[in-house]
């Protein structure tokens, strides 16, 4: 599981649990909000087989390195 399927899920708990809990939310609009991130995330689940250079985007890992005795994340480097 990556970054973006954690954070998918996350936000679909979030969302389904809005829906349930909150009385102010409208069901219309909970269930367009849910169905909206949903499709986002399946769409960007399809890309990421189809498409080498989505995959390596979504599932990059992030590169620690050592500078002056610090650790220094980098995460967008090649």
């Amino acid at each position: 599981m990556n970054f973006f399927n954690f954070f998918s899920a996350i936000t679909i708990g979030t969302l389904s649990g809005a829906l349930v809990t909150d009385q102010t939310l409208s069901i219309g609009n909970g269930l367009i909000a849910l169905l909206a991130w949903s499709i986002l995330t399946i769409i960007i689940g399809i890309m990421t087989i189809k498409s080498k250079k989505t995959k390596q985007l979504i599932d990059r890992e992030p590169i620690i390195s050592l500078f002056h005795l610090n650790f220094i994340q980098a995460i967008f480097t090649n």
